[in-house]
């Protein structure tokens, strides 16, 4: 696809968005890109999802068989009692189940028309991954185990420690960088950059 979104174009559309709505992209992405799900699965969220669609960076799909994987075994028999449905094996394995429903040509999406199954818009195919950087490090931080403080602390996620102390937004900062990428640079645009890009060797950073 000759038209698939540049990074610029797909943040400018995540952007467009409730911050609500872009953590569930973020899963979306997770469950697809990263642990190879198909789809992703949710409930009770179709308000944010709606909005993913129409800024066209997520679509819902019709994939009952995902639903009720995502359901699980227990779930799903408890639905078949509650819908009256008779002849399958109760010790069934969830795969084996799925399979009965279909070969019963039983009306599943109506049994498990409460998830909703995503997956990323098709534009964001070659951006994926950057979008899903680019959220971690607005929306997330990292942790290490500081032994002078006894406790875990948090800082930035993606940045990296430099030893250093400064001025960031009119507040003392402990010695966090981020490194100078278009990632950053654009989270820098959208105001959500949390801590300085390092102006010194890039080869002072891990890739």
């Amino acid at each position: 696809m000759s038209n698939l979104y540049t990074l610029v174009e797909a943040v400018r559309r995540v952007e467009s968005v409730p911050v609500e709505a872009q953590t569930i992209l973020k899963d979306v992405i997770l469950e697809t890109l990263y642990r190879k799900k198909s789809a992703a699965c949710f409930r009770e969220c179709g308000e944010r999802i709606a909005l993913l669609e129409q800024a066209e960076l997520a679509i819902r799909v019709d994939a009952p068989d995902v639903a009720m994987d995502f359901l699980g075994r227990n779930e799903m028999i408890k639905r078949l009692d509650d819908c009256g449905v008779v002849g399958f094996k109760r010790n069934m394995k969830l795969e084996d189940l799925v399979l009965w429903c279909q070969s019963e040509h039983l009306d599943i999406c109506s049994m498990t028309n409460d998830i909703e199954v995503v997956v990323p818009h098709p534009m964001l195919e070659r951006t994926r991954k950057k979008i899903y950087i680019y959220l971690g490090r607005k929306l997330e931080n990292d942790e290490y185990y500081d032994p002078e403080k006894e406790r875990y602390v948090e800082y930035p996620k993606g940045a990296e420690y430099r030893g250093m102390m400064g001025i960031f937004n009119s507040e003392h900062k402990s010695g966090w960088f981020y490194k100078d990428d278009e990632i950053n640079r654009l989270l820098e645009k959208y105001g959500h950059l949390r801590c300085p890009i390092w102006d010194g060797p890039k080869e002072d950073f891990r890739d």
